[in-house]
């Protein structure tokens, strides 16, 4: 029984830490995205990356979307993935290799990472793979 009340306990203490960590995130985000209400974030990233065609584009911002919690966050071609959207590296990665439909070797794909810093970074790479200019 003592087993158990331990067990129950740690996990408790886990979850309360995990909320914790995770507040103070989720906070600054969802204030983010109420100081950026009222615009068409769409909108904005195609008037500010118009070398990449709306449909690619549109592509990448669903995916980055999808790494953003809270729905449709108003994000910006200047926005820092992991600075200002806290987007976890692993994420990211999985997010490119699904966007150019291929795996990165472990030479070119870290080196592609190291470029992506900004949404209109990922955008204009994903743009540049799709026509087979890779990095």
């Amino acid at each position: 029984m003592r087993t158990l009340l331990w067990i129950l306990g740690l996990g408790g203490v886990f979850a309360a830490l995990t909320i914790a960590m995770n507040f103070p995130r989720e906070w600054r985000l969802r204030k983010l995205a109420r100081e950026r209400a009222g615009s068409d974030p769409f909108g904005e990233l195609r008037d500010a990356v118009p070398d990449v065609p709306e449909g690619v584009l549109r592509e990448v911002f669903q995916g980055v979307q999808g790494l953003v919690p809270g729905a449709a966050f108003p994000i910006r071609a200047d926005d820092d993935l992991f600075a200002t959207l806290e987007v976890d590296q692993g994420s990211l990665s999985d997010l490119i290799e699904e966007l150019v439909a291929a795996p990165a070797d472990s030479s070119g794909g870290r080196q592609t990472r190291g470029h992506v810093k900004t949404f209109a970074d990922l955008a204009r790479l994903t743009w540049r793979y799709r026509q087979g200019g890779g990095d």
